[in-house]
């Protein structure tokens, strides 16, 4: 059984004509330390219209379900930027529990790669983009060379 969380008001409680609109919310400990972000994952094919957003949607389906938090986002080498789903790949991401109302296509850059904490390419091909598109990041200096004695 889940530990119990106090009961905590998000805001004075604002009445609506019937008493309606006061919120209770479920919060933990506000003294406690922020959360880590949890882990994310970047799934990289060409177009970012059909592959990689399929994926992206049925992985944050899935692993979320079971509990894992976790940020799935998706970008393409050669991303139709600005584009949605496919009819065909939209349907195919409901049959499977997904949701692609809110996919945009986006391109991937080098951010993306380094933001990420793993990433998933459709085929060798997509891998050579993202190891090619690290070499644009500076280097990271090691943390004994970084900080002054």
């Amino acid at each position: 059984m889940a530990p119990m969380m106090p009961i905590l008001w998000t805001s004075p409680p604002k009445w609506g004509p019937k008493g309606e609109g006061a919120k209770l919310t479920i919060d933990s400990d506000p003294t406690a330390p922020a959360a880590e972000p949890p882990f994310s994952i970047l799934v990289v094919c060409t177009g970012n219209i059909c592959r990689s957003p399929l994926a992206e949607q049925l992985l944050t389906t899935r692993l979320t379900n079971a509990g894992i938090p976790v940020l799935v986002t998706s970008a393409g080498t050669y991303a139709m930027v600005g584009k949605g789903m496919p009819d065909e790949a939209a349907a195919l991401s409901v049959r499977y529990g997904g949701d692609p109302r809110a996919h945009v296509s986006r391109q991937l850059t080098a951010r993306l790669v380094a933001d990420a904490d793993l990433v998933v390419t459709a085929d060798r091909e997509h891998r050579g983009e993202v190891v090619s598109s690290t070499r644009a990041l500076p280097a990271t200096p090691s943390p004994s060379t970084s900080s002054p004695v």
